[in-house]
């Protein structure tokens, strides 16, 4: 997924600004659905493969 042009120019002007979360089972549940971006484990770390791991999104 790709950011449009223009939110992407604001987002370099305000200095490309992150928020980490670190969110509990129900917040993840919510925002899953609405993420463009799902990191998911593919079996070559501890992690079980299938994992999801992390999400991604511009608000």
């Amino acid at each position: 997924m790709r950011m449009p042009a223009p939110r992407l120019a604001a987002w370099s002007t305000a200095g490309f600004p992150v928020v980490v979360e670190h969110p509990a089972l129900a917040r993840w549940t919510r925002l899953r659905p609405h993420a463009g971006v799902e990191v998911v484990d593919a079996g070559f770390t501890v992690v079980a493969p299938g994992t999801s791991t992390a999400l991604a999104r511009w608000a």
